[in-house]
């Protein structure tokens, strides 16, 4: 047999390296840190791969995912996350031949300053909580008025956190012993004044609600074509103008406990034969401006599997673009409806007054939970599908009058 000369072997060699298996390239090897975990919605993070290796000591490439849609390269990047929940970080490393890949889970917890503010009255007077656990809560009405003050009620604030508005005796003589409707904003609330337009606007017939520019207030009152009906007033500059009734086309003769959306267009309200949803109330919608009035939902609408078909009352706009409301079906829980489908919340017993924060998060009162031997109104909070339950405020009796969610 004719033998290969040194020359040729030599070429082939070079030409064909994975014949010999001490050139077959290995893959590298990934890995990395992130400088914290868990971290906090705006925290600019910080992820290292350096500690990857290559065994043949190639020079690398890094490619980031962050779970969230966003991406990055190089062996250190930076990546902030908008929003709170669970995220799989992955790293992939390349020698240009072979890659590897690695993940890791990252939790984003909201921030505690942007999880919204939760508002509500206890015992003749007004309160904001942050909604999240052990945050005590804000007795507004002793910014509003120091010192010796008549009672206060029914305080709300604006979908985006930035006004409240509430029901006071304080602020003029001519509200002593008549609720009146004042407005400050959430920054300042000392700084409350009455809406007047131009006299204070004096008892109203339930929750009022505020836009998120503080230029429009819907308030129940009597005066129109129903026994309650909504009534619309709007602020331009510093001047109040007079109340215009907005559901002259409802059908039905009680409309109250109104929950204005976050851009100020549409209004969601209890509405049926008697107040404050009695009887076989709806919840219904309007325009803040008059128009296009619709039922939402009825207690006609509950599931097949509901026996006791009760008032549905108490609703508002959650941040997934479905709307909450509290139903007597089968027993008081926060039900919600998106488009045509309707689906439970509460994951627990006797759960009512839901509101919603713009965190994805459902706030609402619950009288049962283990320890609550009185049967309280306490505040809790959960995911918009009912999961992860935070006790908000509890030991004490709210007042189920409705609560306020912004922010």
């Amino acid at each position: 047999m004719k033998r290969l000369s040194p020359i040729i072997l030599a070429a082939l060699l070079v030409a064909c390296p994975n014949s010999n298996p001490s050139l077959t390239n290995r893959a590298p090897i990934a890995a990395f840190t992130i400088s914290s975990n868990p971290a906090t919605v705006g925290t600019s993070l910080n992820f290292n791969a350096s500690t990857s290796s290559d065994p043949d000591g190639d020079a690398l490439t890094y490619t980031w995912n962050f779970g969230d849609t966003s991406t990055g390269t190089g062996v250190t990047t930076s990546h902030t996350f908008a929003t709170a929940g669970s995220f799989t970080v992955g790293l992939t490393v390349s020698d240009g031949k072979l890659s590897t890949s690695t993940t890791k889970n990252l939790t984003i917890n909201p921030d505690p300053s942007s999880s919204g503010k939760i508002t509500y009255t206890y015992q003749n007077s007004v309160y904001r909580v942050s909604a999240q656990a052990g945050v005590t809560p804000e007795n507004v009405s002793a910014l509003i008025t120091t010192g010796a003050r008549k009672p206060e009620r029914r305080l709300n604030i604006s979908p985006n956190g930035d006004w409240l508005v509430l029901e006071t005796q304080n602020l003029d003589p001519a509200c002593d012993g008549s609720y009146c409707l004042a407005v400050a904003p959430s920054a300042n609330p000392s700084s409350a004044a009455l809406v007047r337009a131009p006299n204070p606007i004096q008892d109203s017939q339930g929750f009022p609600a505020i836009s998120s520019d503080g230029n429009t207030i819907i308030y129940t009152a009597n005066g129109g074509a129903h026994n309650f009906d909504l009534w619309a007033i709007r602020k331009t500059g510093s001047t109040w103008a007079a109340p215009v009734q907005i559901t002259q086309i409802s059908t039905q003769n009680y409309n109250d406990q109104p929950a204005i959306s976050s851009d100020g267009t549409k209004v969601l309200f209890d509405c049926g034969a008697q107040a404050f949803g009695e009887g076989n109330s709806s919840i219904c919608e309007i325009g803040t401006n008059g128009t296009g009035f619709r039922v939402v939902v009825s207690p006609s609408n509950a599931p097949s599997s509901i026996t006791t078909k009760g008032p549905t009352h108490h609703a508002d706009y959650l941040s997934d673009g479905s709307i909450a409301f509290d139903a007597a079906w089968n027993g008081d829980g926060v039900w919600k409806i998106l488009g045509s489908t309707i689906s439970k919340v509460s994951q627990v017993n006797n759960n009512v007054a839901p509101c919603g924060l713009q965190s994805g998060r459902t706030a609402s009162l619950w009288l049962d939970r283990n320890g609550n031997t009185n049967g309280y109104h306490e505040l809790i909070t959960t995911d918009n599908n009912g999961a992860n339950p935070q006790n908000i405020v509890i030991g004490i009796d709210i007042e189920d009058i409705g609560i306020g969610c912004g922010g």
